[in-house]
């Protein structure tokens, strides 16, 4: 079906009252989800959070700017090499210590006896022991 031009697409560009009609609407939508996160954003988190975790974490990444710029930094650059070596010497001595045991903490437990007497059983009332009749009790000796 062929366009019927109108007054305001005559040229092929469209009037400035769809540019106003569109911004209308995405204020109105704007405003509408900023009532809606003010009453129920942090409930929405968590809900995200529990049940869709990835979700959670791409519309975060999705907020970070492109443009942001990290950078490593190593400390260990600026230091000379007379400090490089005492780092590793006492790197060195605490990794002797803790496998030496220094300073590891430790529980001094004495075994206790345990009672020789079996818990007593519980009484069976009712159905439960009508059903023990039945398939035979474990407490009483089978005769032959």
């Amino acid at each position: 079906m062929p366009m019927v031009p109108t007054k305001d697409t005559v040229s092929g560009n469209v009037g400035p009252s769809v540019y106003i009609a569109r911004n209308r609407l995405t204020n109105a939508f704007a405003r509408d989800l900023l009532r809606y996160w003010e009453v129920d954003g942090p409930k929405l988190i968590e809900r995200v959070s529990q049940e869709q975790p990835g979700t959670l974490l791409k519309c975060l990444t999705m907020m970070v700017p492109r443009e942001y710029k990290i950078e490593h930094q190593n400390p260990a650059n600026g230091l000379s090499d007379e400090q490089l070596a005492v780092m590793v010497v006492e790197l060195e001595e605490k990794i002797a210590a803790r496998l030496a045991g220094e300073g590891a903490k430790v529980i001094s437990a004495d075994p206790v006896p345990i009672a020789a007497a079996a818990p007593k059983a519980k009484r069976l009332r009712g159905k439960d022991r009508k059903k023990r009749k039945l398939r035979g009790s474990p407490r009483t000796p089978s005769s032959p």
